[in-house]
């Protein structure tokens, strides 16, 4: 089944873990992001920001970038398409992520 596929109702998940940076020995908090148990954050950052930001209305947004901020250090080239739909009882958000995520050919090392 294709991410999204199940129309009867998806359900996303963000979790947080702890990480010590190895170069200062200190902490974070690293968060990851789940749509139906696929971990969609595997090899990427989630950007709370645009995560935050993508709830408010319609529009392309970088949710998932590389470590530094930057998406395209990561691949990613075009951000996820959101989209907030209404009907008469209920709200829905559709994703739509571009497959696959990262071209590989564009990643910086």
């Amino acid at each position: 089944m294709r991410l999204g596929e199940n129309m009867d109702y998806d359900t996303l998940r963000i979790e947080y873990r702890v990480v010590k940076d190895d170069t200062s020995s200190k902490k974070h908090m690293v968060p990851s992001l789940w749509i139906n148990n696929e971990c969609l954050t595997d090899g990427f950052t989630l950007d709370m920001r645009g995560l935050v930001a993508s709830v408010k209305g319609n529009g392309q947004y970088d949710i998932l970038t590389c470590s530094c901020g930057e998406p395209i250090c990561a691949g990613i080239s075009e951000g996820i398409i959101v989209l907030h739909h209404r009907d008469y009882e209920a709200k829905f958000v559709r994703w739509l992520i571009p497959h696959p995520i990262r071209d590989d050919s564009i990643v910086s090392v």
